[in-house]
């Protein structure tokens, strides 16, 4: 009994302390001086990255198992071992920041990718797009770059599918659907032709700044092919993102206030 007392008092501490406390890292702990820094190893809860990106437990059962009992939401932990194939994704993400000024075109929603900097600020938008938006209505992102908004809007119930984008951009759109272990849907441009009567139907549209250069961009002509081919009931549209660009080719009205009217 002597000897279970010893063993259970600290951990007993420990629940208590991350319930009234929160959940502290190993360096605030030792900072502080508390008891529960002398716990067993020195470091925070372990995991590993699959293949796929899906984050894999690996050590920590007792701070893990104590955070969830008192519903902690968010933990820190240390990644000890990542697959080759998902190392091989993130330097392909390296090598696009580089080549484009050290950023991605929007925050990447994913714990091992989350600290990159992004072209985009989306939060703000994010919440504004959110508030805009009926309930758990479809959602069409017209320009979805590397899949920011989708990622949000499923993540707080809404049905999304996103317009392919560029090749490039596809490519990195749907490793982080997969990562993310998000369902949102991929349309591709070039099969959107359909009869009037088997038209899709969206509750709402968005047409977002993507991030993206302006070659890697969906173009005004391609939103508005798309928008020919389905049926959108509602349009959300941040006309900077388009600004300088002719809706159509040929067309001498340039910028958003032209894309707005073709619109």
């Amino acid at each position: 009994r002597e000897e279970l007392d010893r063993r259970y008092d600290p951990l007993d501490r420990l629940v208590e302390a991350i319930r009234s406390e929160g959940y502290l890292t190993q360096a605030e702990l030792r900072r502080r001086r508390t008891p529960e820094a002398q716990l067993g190893r020195q470091d925070e809860i372990s995991v590993a990255i699959g293949r796929h990106g899906d984050v894999l437990y690996r050590d920590g059962a007792h701070r893990l198992a104590i955070a969830k009992l008192v519903g902690t939401p968010l933990l820190p932990v240390e990644v000890e071992v990542r697959h080759a194939e998902w190392m091989a994704f993130r330097r392909e993400i390296e090598e696009y920041a580089v080549a484009h000024g050290g950023r991605v075109p929007q925050p990447l929603p994913h714990p091992d990718l989350d600290e990159i900097p992004a072209a985009e600020c989306c939060e703000t938008r994010a919440r504004t797009v959110i508030e805009s938006l009926p309930a758990q209505c479809t959602v069409l992102d017209l320009a979805p770059g590397w899949g920011y908004f989708c990622q949000r809007l499923e993540r707080e119930g809404f049905s999304c599918t996103g317009l392919e984008p560029s090749p490039d951009a596809a490519h990195f759109l749907a490793k982080l659907r997969r990562a993310c272990n998000r369902s949102f849907a991929i349309a591709p441009r070039d099969r959107l032709e359909t009869p009037p009567d088997d038209r899709k139907v969206f509750d709402a549209g968005l047409l977002l700044s993507d991030g993206l250069n302006t070659s890697a961009r969906t173009s005004p002509a391609q939103v508005l092919a798309a928008l020919a081919s389905l049926t959108v009931r509602q349009l959300l549209v941040e006309p900077e993102a388009f600004a300088g660009r002719a809706a159509v080719a040929g067309d001498a009205r340039s910028g958003s206030a032209g894309f707005l009217e073709a619109l």
